[in-house]
């Protein structure tokens, strides 16, 4: 008989070890020929967990398995989970049974809850990722700016270590810590920080280098109603006169420029607002410059407008550019804010904050992120400030790159339930940034395969970026073989999703069918070498971000409605 590779967390408790060792015996004894003798083994081995365990341990023991539904076989041995092989080369972090981070060892699985309703997710996976901030947990590191505040490696951290976290306390109105990245390259980054109150109740916002998706709610950094031409550069036609700006006759090559203010940070985009009284004779347009120039919109008719633009390192002045020759133009008043997103809600309790994609270009190619506290006295708690490559964010990081991590497991484990020439192989999982866009086919989700170490002998189930189509890949003797394919309706992110892959080399078969829907069936004329089942990759490719609820194996192939019937 199949049975369900059941996947649940190490208690870190011995009474909870105790407990589920408790249960594994049982089940091993109710396997036993003789019926009578398990179930009084059984009897008497729940009856004296009963007695060692609190309810407390109990209660976490319970918590910590991960449901089966009616239609899983119940049997689980524990030598399927004795011969488990998880490789990850560094630490990793997840939230843990208790709604807390966790940090999880090198080559160790990391399981996750759900931070606040305290339900499992099952085994979490996830792709090598490098965090582009320097200090991810230690503010006080020059790499972080700080205008009215001060920083202190004093606040424990999101997974209990004493002083790993930093307090950031306003030393006035308006105070800011960031840090424009390094090392990076064009392209997304997800961002996303972890944060709890400390004292006070003002307005924390948080600022990217993103153009779009903000508020320009921030604090006025320069303001200019033109009573004065102090700091001004004025080009040929220009001049500050009766509180206006007045352009006469400008051309391409007459400018008016003023240095940034020196509170603006390097990677961050910055609202530009103004009013035009009047135009004629072409646009005008505002950038920063000082370097290769980030240009807000060609505006030719009067009105008020904000352009969000990304300051660069190397930019030290606002300057307006005539777009053509002649034109004549009024501006009544300028000013500069940052441009944040609206204000978070923060408790005496970590919170994960997401805060989207910080898109990069090859002219400002790292990410930035900035805390804006508006209260002065306020105190707040900053861990895990996190900016990754990639189209979404991934499990917490720390400071420079996570790992890849898999499990493997030898497919001779299985003895008489694995059977080389037809089969199943069929999973539960979810993904953690749910559907999400990109065209590089690196990023299809590798959700289980097996064969030897490499690619040139390995079948599996990748799901692509958008969630919306399961392929069986097949490559044996290092011969691609015709991939079987399923379209489905995209599941949202952290909804659980049953996928199977069935093959049959004396019927010459192979099909994937997902969420109730078979796939096609195509030819199968070779199969890969019987080697390892692979969990979260294909190969050590196309990574999984997400998380694995349950497996299994199954010695007899069936396709079509039956095979969809499977994944229902």
């Amino acid at each position: 008989m199949a049975s369900w590779i059941e996947l649940y967390t190490p208690g870190d408790s011995a009474l909870v070890m105790l407990a589920r060792s408790y249960r594994d015996q049982a089940r091993e004894a109710a396997n036993d020929a003789a019926a009578q003798v398990a179930a009084q083994l059984a009897n008497d081995l729940a009856a004296s967990a009963a007695q060692t365990l609190s309810a407390q341990a109990a209660a976490q023991a319970a918590a910590a398995v991960i449901p089966i539904t009616a239609d899983r076989a119940v049997g689980r041995r524990p030598s399927d989970t004795d011969a488990w092989q998880m490789l990850r080369a560094t630490v990793a972090y997840g939230f843990g049974p208790t709604g807390d981070l966790q940090q999880v060892p090198v080559d160790t699985l990391r399981w996750e809850f759900d931070p606040v309703t305290l339900a499992p997710f099952g085994a979490a996976f996830a792709g090598a990722r490098t965090n582009r901030f320097t200090a991810a947990r230690d503010l006080t590191n020059a790499a972080w700016r700080k205008v009215n505040a001060t920083v202190a490696l004093a606040a424990t951290g999101a997974e209990g270590t004493p002083n790993a976290a930093s307090i950031i306390t306003a030393s006035a109105a308006d105070a800011w810590v960031a840090q424009y990245g390094s090392g990076s390259a064009a392209g997304s980054h997800g961002m996303s920080v972890l944060l709890r109150r400390r004292t006070g109740t003002g307005n924390v916002r948080l600022s990217l280098g993103q153009t779009t998706g903000g508020a320009a709610a921030g604090p006025a950094l320069f303001q200019s109603d033109f009573s004065s031409a102090t700091g001004w550069t004025l080009g040929t036609g220009w001049a500050i006169t009766g509180g206006q700006l007045v352009g006469t006759g400008v051309g391409t090559g007459n400018i008016a420029s003023i240095s940034l203010p020196a509170a603006m940070t390097f990677g961050l985009a910055y609202a530009v607002t103004y009013t035009i009284a009047s135009i004629s004779g072409g646009g005008i347009r505002p950038r920063f410059d000082g370097g290769t120039a980030v240009e807000g919109g060609v505006r030719s008719t009067a009105g008020t407008y904000t352009d969000v633009i990304r300051r660069n390192a190397a930019h030290t002045q606002l300057r307006f550019f005539p777009q053509a020759a002649g034109v004549n133009v009024v501006i009544t008043n300028i000013t500069i804010q940052p441009y944040m997103q609206a204000p978070v809600t923060l408790t005496s309790r970590w919170q994960r904050f997401n805060l989207g994609l910080d898109t990069t270009t090859s002219l400002r190619p790292q990410p930035a992120m900035a805390i804006h506290l508006a209260t002065s006295g306020d105190e707040i708690d900053v861990d895990f400030a996190q900016g990754e490559p990639g189209p979404f964010t991934s499990a917490v990081i720390g400071d420079g790159t996570r790992a890849q991590g898999a499990v493997t497991l030898p497919v001779a484990q299985f003895g008489t339930r694995w059977n080389y020439r037809q089969g199943i192989l069929l999973l539960e999982w979810n993904s953690q940034p749910g559907p999400f866009t990109s065209a590089d086919d690196a990023d299809w989700f590798g959700l289980i395969s097996w064969g030897d170490t490499t690619a040139n002998e390995r079948l599996g189930i990748l799901i692509n970026p958008a969630h919306t189509s399961l392929e069986a890949r097949c490559t044996a003797g290092g011969v691609v073989r015709t991939a079987s394919a399923v379209t489905i309706t995209a599941p949202a992110a952290g909804v659980t999703t049953r996928a199977a892959v069935a093959w049959d080399l004396d019927a010459g078969f192979l099909q994937v069918a997902a969420r109730g829907v078979a796939g096609s069936k195509v030819a199968l004329a070779a199969l890969p070498i019987p080697g390892n089942i692979m969990l979260g990759r294909y190969a050590t490719t196309n990574p999984l971000f997400g998380r694995i609820q349950g497996w299994d194996v199954r010695p007899a192939a069936l396709f079509d409605s039956a095979l969809a019937a499977l994944t229902a």
